[in-house]
């Protein structure tokens, strides 16, 4: 069972209040298993898409380090929303931060 994580960055919501920089909405929904994407709490955090449940992303986590305590470590599953996605790599190569 993956660990559900509802804590990672809304970027949508952010968006709101601030013009923080990621992928559209309609690149989220480009998303497909095997596609490695970048997510936030409290550092970034990459992620490789397993499957794909259309808002629901089941991934593994793949950063091997970590500088903050989070209830995940490398290699474990978990389930997060795509409103979660600040970057695709497959399609920016994290251009979209830089």
């Amino acid at each position: 069972m993956p660990i559900i994580v509802n804590d990672f960055l809304d970027v949508p919501e952010l968006q709101k209040t601030t013009e923080y920089k990621s992928v559209t909405d309609d690149q989220r929904g480009l998303i497909i298993p095997d596609m490695e994407v970048r997510v936030r709490r409290g550092e970034y955090i990459r992620i490789k898409i397993e499957e794909v449940n259309d808002q629901m992303l089941i991934g593994k986590i793949i950063t091997t380090e970590f500088s903050l305590e989070h209830p995940f470590k490398f290699l474990d599953w978990v389930q997060f929303e795509k409103k979660n996605v600040i970057d695709i790599y497959d399609i920016n190569r994290w251009g979209v931060l830089y």
